[in-house]
């Protein structure tokens, strides 16, 4: 399913047999033992802190379509209102007074300019020269999460189905380590996602 885990000998990995969890070594696990991804079947959802939910949605967001100028992040949306106007409330929400904070329309993409959204960003290290997320993102909560994978795949995601494989949510991205990081992150969350080449 694309998941790395790098482990010495003596590390402990939980593994099913018989219908059992077991802990055992790595020395001691066999080809075809399976390992446990997660115990998070029952994952309770909970409430929304939805500033945490708002950011992550905007970062994501932005990651995915977005881009940068000297001064400002730049939103871009093509013919999609919907995203620009809950870009527009979570950026007046989360960021008042933000002076640089503008729209314009051109063609038929709708973008908009943030100095605050840049200042955010560049507290996680997206910017002009860097899109890739980091641990800094993988270090917030589960709300940031959920914000952050859903702007993801407002930008750059799909829904799939045929008869062979059924319904499913795709994230397309020529970036690798931005799909290993999402998949982390669904994971924390109790979603097994699978990346494919």
């Amino acid at each position: 399913k694309g998941f790395e885990l790098r482990l010495t000998d003596n590390h402990k990995l939980l593994v099913e047999e018989n219908n059992e969890k077991i802990w055992k070594e790595l020395k001691d696990i066999k080809l075809k033992d399976k390992i446990v991804l997660n115990q998070n079947k029952n994952y309770e959802w909970g409430d929304l802190d939805l500033s945490e939910k708002n950011r992550g949605w905007l970062l994501g967001n932005l990651i995915g379509d977005g881009t940068f100028i000297e001064n400002a992040a730049i939103f871009r949306y093509w013919n999609d209102e919907s995203s620009q106007n809950s870009a527009i409330e979570f950026l007046n929400e989360n960021f008042k007074n933000d002076k640089n904070f503008r729209g314009s329309k051109y063609k038929n993409v709708l973008s908009i300019s943030s100095k605050k959204m840049l200042d955010f960003s560049n507290f996680f290290d997206v910017n002009m020269t860097n899109k890739t997320p980091n641990s800094n993102i993988e270090k917030q909560s589960s709300n940031f999460y959920k914000g952050f994978i859903a702007g993801l795949i407002d930008a750059d995601g799909s829904i799939q189905c045929n008869q062979k494989k059924g319904v499913s949510i795709r994230l397309t991205q020529s970036n690798l380590d931005l799909l290993k990081i999402v998949q982390r992150m669904l994971l924390r969350l109790g979603i097994v996602s699978q990346i494919y080449n």
